[in-house]
């Protein structure tokens, strides 16, 4: 039986797992926007850090979820 965190047939936002070694690749791959608030939030892959990301509409788009050393 596959893993998911949701049902696939309803809407859902992307969760990426980000290890602190890979903060700055990950924090690269995201539209500018994004990038900017996850630098002003401060996000660097901290074990357990969250960072929830806005949408140009304000909304959410997605998160990023901080793995820490171990990642």
């Amino acid at each position: 039986m596959p893993f998911s965190f949701a049902n696939p047939s309803e809407p859902s936002l992307p969760l990426r797992l980000v290890a602190a070694a890979a903060a700055d690749a990950a924090l690269a791959a995201l539209s500018p926007p994004e990038h900017a608030w996850a630098k002003a939030a401060e996000f660097g892959g901290k074990l357990g850090q969250l960072c929830i990301l806005p949408g140009p509409d304000g909304a959410p788009s997605g998160a990023l979820f901080g793995l820490g050393d171990a990642g």
